[in-house]
């Protein structure tokens, strides 16, 4: 019964989208953020404590701004996506200077026999990525965790990340598709930003505090050697979004495959928080991230 309430609840807000003015729904989404952070406030003290820890020059007000600002930036994700599904706007329409990353981006494309790995995080709006990309005409596979509720997963949120012809794969079956794709020269859309666990995770240092890290993008790097290039979407203050690709260094690998894929992995941890860094109230402040158990 939760499920179908929860379900019921998602398709009222998508109806309200579709018919709603568009100035609007951007305000009622905005305040629906600062409901949720007033209202969720286990997430509001993780949010607020991870902030600390990681900025502790900033004061409490300052923290407890960006805390605030990043529940808006959440609610304005979704409704951002909710207009793309009720194709209310074009995703060109999201960015700032289209047309310049499209070069950018075809640029990447060349050379990249052994397939390529987009990496992204949980950071202005991460589900526009994929689908930029994939509208020039460069579909991916996409890596994504199953929604805890089957009916959204099912009738909105799959539907909609597969859209451009990007392909799906859950966390699951995610290995065995990945690695299909990479051979065949194809490209991957992946976050590694969350919290990890089991034995597909490192313990390295992100915002000065170590924390248990996926080792996919270290582990494939080694075998297959694709392209890496970290990719994301920063939101400015005329609400468009820029395209950041950060170059991934070289790496001088040292024949120690354990200690390759730790650095590996600490270069991605480090590049997302260089990215991060610009702009904290986009991040995903409200997930227990350095949790040790």
């Amino acid at each position: 019964m939760k499920e179908k309430i929860e379900y019921f609840l998602v398709l009222l807000l998508m109806k309200f989208v579709k018919f709603a003015p568009v100035s609007f729904i951007y305000w009622f989404f905005d305040k629906l953020g600062l409901i949720m952070f007033s209202l969720l406030k286990s997430r509001k003290k993780i949010a607020i404590s991870n902030l600390k820890a990681a900025f502790k020059d900033l004061s409490d007000d300052e923290i407890e701004k960006i805390a605030k600002d990043s529940f808006r930036s959440i609610t304005r994700c979704s409704v951002e996506c909710f207009l793309l599904i009720n194709n209310k706007i074009d995703i060109d329409s999201l960015f700032d200077k289209p047309f310049e990353y499209e070069k950018e981006i075809r640029e990447i494309m060349k050379d990249s026999q052994n397939g390529i790995i987009f990496f992204t995080a949980h950071f202005g709006n991460w589900e526009i990525a994929s689908k930029y990309v994939a509208k020039l005409g460069f579909p991916q596979l996409v890596i994504s965790r199953e929604g805890n509720n089957a009916l959204i997963e099912e009738n909105i949120t799959s539907p909609f990340r597969a859209m451009y012809d990007n392909e799906l794969a859950y966390k699951h079956e995610a290995m065995s598709k990945i690695v299909k794709h990479l051979k065949k020269g194809g490209i991957i859309g992946i976050l590694t930003d969350l919290k990890a666990s089991g034995a597909n995770s490192v313990l390295i240092p992100f915002f000065g505090r170590e924390c248990h890290t996926v080792k996919t993008i270290g582990s494939l790097y080694m075998k297959y050697n694709p392209k890496i290039v970290p990719f994301f979407t920063r939101r400015l203050e005329n609400g468009k979004y820029e395209i950041i690709l950060e170059e991934f260094p070289k790496i001088a690998l040292s024949g120690d495959k354990d200690k390759d894929v730790k650095d590996i992995v600490q270069i991605c941890n480090n590049i997302y928080e260089r990215v991060i860094r610009k702009s904290p109230e986009q991040w995903f402040w409200m997930h227990n991230r350095w949790k040790m158990d």
